[in-house]
């Protein structure tokens, strides 16, 4: 054989690398959760992210509207990502209902989250 048919091969490895794409998304909701229409992008990214896709939700928020928090519940509770949460300075009500959605938690010194009943209009609660 010549060395022009003489192919060569590397030494046996016991070390494979598979490289794959993983993106990291940040979503940032610092001010009240307004109604659901103002969060569709948010919410198509997180219903369709996939298995190597991290989606971390840094919550600043006062609260807001239900039906948001509860679409991303669902959305949260749904995806094949893995989802972060960054609670506060401030994390309450609605803010709330999204960071427990999420598989891992971020606290820190400042960090607070409220959890209450709901109310409804003047003076009605879900107790009423």
């Amino acid at each position: 054989m010549t060395e022009q048919n003489i192919q060569m091969f590397p030494k046996e490895n016991r070390i494979s690398t598979h490289s794959q794409q993983v993106n990291t998304h940040y979503i940032l909701l610092d001010d009240g959760i307004d109604v659901p229409s103002a969060y569709r992008d948010e919410l198509q990214l997180i219903n369709t992210a996939s298995e190597s896709d991290t989606i971390v939700l840094d919550i600043c928020t006062g609260g807001g509207v239900l039906d948001t928090a509860m679409l991303f519940n669902r959305a949260l509770n749904t995806t094949q990502a893995h989802t972060v949460a960054i609670i506060g300075p401030t994390c309450a009500s609605a803010g709330s209902v999204i960071a427990l959605s999420c598989r891992e938690w971020v606290v820190d010194d400042n960090s607070s989250l409220m959890c209450h009943a709901s109310s409804y209009g003047i003076q009605a609660k879900d107790t009423d």
